[in-house]
């Protein structure tokens, strides 16, 4: 693939006497309390390394704005200016050999910063490295922790076409992760060029997993919790798109398969003797596909548009609701105050067992994390 374009300023801080290996960059979008508390949980830890905000805020946030003195770079975009867009932007100037990029909706945890790193520096066939993303809900004072959310193993094979399956197969995103720098920036590039969010992610992961392999760390990277998604589900979930408008979701995925295969032959990708490289895409992406088909949805719709007076789809849910302590579960009193964690079973021993280790050191830390991010 054609070089990344090389930085001039992120990443030129020297920390200790050496340059940084690292470059943090946390995009964000009207979201300026959480940012503000990820800022102070970096901060409070000596996180060492130099961090860029991308605000596309519809609005400058005073708070924010003093937060960031002294603890970041702030760069401003345009309102509503897309994830991929200011990537790309900000990645023409970063020097740094990785970067990290931070969500401005999940908790994100220093302490699994430096074993990712250390993955991508020992394995050079490796361009990005991830922990388990966990999902909980906060009620009054109680973190209910529920469910391991992202949590497939490494994607590892030696030929890049075996990984782009592997990764649809099981898809799960990691656009989230400790990525190589100029890696990083080719999957940026790529999705910029697409159409529409899904896709756009869609061509920034089989980017991703063509150029090398994406590795999945036993530690918690980041929790999930309950902050609404900015974006409408029928323009992140592709069956949503699907039932709302066909052919616009066809036409925009013929787009993205015809552009991710330029990409294969314009890169010299090898492609199995005799097959159609078409045809071969059009089936691993049926096995993400595939699974995100529900026909309950589907024929609810179509009933819909035959006249059927049904109600509209409803939001999708995650969350099961407030319960009980049940056996298995892990309760925590936090450092300071009323507050509890609630470790559920589900996922103390998250299924598939062979994936997936919650160890107790890495509960003590998303703990202590925790008591910082929700210091206020």
């Amino acid at each position: 693939m054609a070089p990344a374009p090389r930085n001039r300023r992120h990443g030129s801080l020297l920390l200790n006497g050496a340059a940084p290996a690292l470059t943090v960059i946390m995009p964000t979008r009207n979201r300026p309390h959480q940012v503000i508390a990820q800022l102070r949980l970096f901060r409070a830890l000596g996180f060492p390394y130099p961090v860029v905000v991308a605000d596309s805020s519809d609005a400058v946030d005073d708070a924010l704005a003093h937060a960031v003195e002294g603890a970041a770079t702030y760069r401003r975009f345009a309102p509503g200016r897309g994830y991929y867009e200011k990537l790309a932007d900000l990645l023409a100037d970063v020097t740094t050999p990785f970067v990290l990029t931070v969500p401005d909706k999940k908790v994100t945890f220093p302490h699994a910063i430096e074993p990712l790193i250390e993955r991508l520096r020992h394995r050079q066939a490796d361009v990005a490295a991830v922990g388990y993303v966990v999902r909980f809900q906060r009620i009054e004072q109680d973190f209910d922790i529920f469910r391991v959310l992202f949590f497939t193993p490494s994607i590892e094979e030696e030929e890049p076409l075996r990984r782009l399956y592997h990764l649809m197969r099981r898809y799960q995103v990691s656009g989230f992760a400790v990525f190589r720098t100029q890696a990083l920036a080719r999957c940026a590039a790529q999705a910029v060029a697409i159409e529409g969010q899904i896709f756009q992610e869609i061509m920034f992961m089989s980017t991703l997993a063509l150029q090398g392999g994406i590795a999945r760390l036993p530690v918690i990277f980041s929790l999930h919790g309950a902050e609404d998604s900015l974006t409408s589900v029928d323009q992140r979930h592709p069956l949503r798109w699907f039932v709302r408008d066909s052919p616009s979701f066809f036409r925009h995925y013929a787009v993205y398969r015809d552009a991710l295969a330029d990409c294969i032959r314009a890169n010299a990708v090898p492609v199995p003797d005799g097959v159609d490289l078409a045809h071969l895409l059009d089936l691993i992406h049926a096995t993400w596909l595939g699974r995100e088909s529900d026909t309950g949805v589907i024929n609810h719709v179509t009933r819909m548009l035959l006249g059927d007076p049904l109600p509209a789809l409803g939001a999708e849910r995650d969350w099961p609701g407030p319960r009980p302590v049940a056996d298995g579960d892990l309760v925590h009193p936090a450092g300071a105050g009323a507050r509890r964690y609630l470790w559920r079973r589900d996922v103390l021993e998250a299924e598939p067992r062979a994936e997936i280790t919650i160890t107790a050191a890495d509960i003590e830390a998303v703990e202590r994390g925790l008591d910082i991010f929700y210091a206020d």
